[in-house]
């Protein structure tokens, strides 16, 4: 089964895309996207309480209308997740 402590490593490619209005009253779209670097440790356990704890590298990214209105490239930066399953 797949009871038991886990570790792995991944890479993932985030973001999103929202309609929004910005403050000039426009209508736009809002871009996002990053790249992800994880280092992760896992307890699965079947039909109870899971947890996983990550490390992670977040770089590449950007956050850019639609309209070309403005576009920022935020730094890059280290991050730490929990997460939480049953």
């Amino acid at each position: 089964g797949s009871d038991g402590y886990w570790a792995y490593c991944a890479a993932e490619f985030g973001g999103g895309t929202w309609a929004v209005k910005r403050s000039d009253d426009v209508a736009d779209v809002l871009m996002y996207h990053d790249y992800q670097f994880l280092l992760g440790f896992e307890r699965k356990r079947s039909l109870s309480f899971g947890w996983a704890v990550e490390l992670g590298y977040m770089f590449g990214r950007e956050i850019k209308y639609d309209s070309d209105y403005g576009k920022m490239n935020p730094e890059d930066m280290f991050f730490l997740r929990f997460k939480a399953s049953y």
